[in-house]
């Protein structure tokens, strides 16, 4: 029990610190091997999952919105709102011409 608990701590604590620093990425899932947590990340905006955001994300996104059938990669959730939704596409959008 105690293992768990600490476990869930580290995890817990490597999420914050994750998202307390600024970074524009998503925890995608996480192991551990030998006490070691290792996450994989995600950069908002990554609707495929390919590791770049670019026009292909757009694209998904704009798919995903009009056909819920679509998958898509909780990274592609920019706002954090639990929705992939015009919110986030717009987002996007920004994020892209900034690029």
């Amino acid at each position: 029990m105690k293992k768990t608990i600490t476990f869930i701590s580290a995890a817990l604590l490597g999420l914050s610190v994750l998202f307390s620093t600024g970074l524009s990425a998503f925890a995608n899932g996480y192991s551990c091997d030998d006490g070691a947590i290792s996450f994989s990340v995600h950069e908002a905006g990554d609707a495929d999952g390919n590791g770049e955001v670019d026009i292909r994300d757009l694209v998904r996104m704009k798919r995903h919105i009009s056909d819920a059938d679509i998958e898509i990669d909780p990274a592609a959730d920019i706002n954090i709102d639990g929705d992939i939704n015009a919110e986030d596409l717009s987002e996007l959008r920004i994020m892209l011409l900034n690029m």
